[in-house]
């Protein structure tokens, strides 16, 4: 199900406020808008996608540095990102 363009401008609002402060969290390496997905399957919701190289355990993971599940009233949703450089010489 496609995000509804009203929703996408509401969660991009909260992007452009925020990204930067999520980008300069530890192991972040991006922020996106993109459907939620909860066991493998998207939930047909709109959320904030926060890019990490390795998710961590919540345990693990000191407090100032937890992304919380809503901002400002929009879902998050952490996904696993590894950067894979590319030899330039293949």
């Amino acid at each position: 199900m496609a995000i509804s363009e009203t929703e996408r401008a509401r969660i991009r609002a909260v992007k452009e406020r925020v990204e930067d402060d999520l980008l300069n969290l530890p192991g972040v390496t991006g922020v996106d808008i993109d459907e939620s997905y909860e066991g493998g399957e998207p939930t047909g919701e709109g959320a904030l996608v926060v890019f990490v190289a390795h998710k961590r355990p919540l345990t693990e993971i000191p407090e100032a540095e937890l992304i919380p599940a809503t901002i400002d009233g929009v879902s998050t949703d952490v996904r696993e990102m590894r950067i894979v450089k590319q030899d330039p010489q293949t």
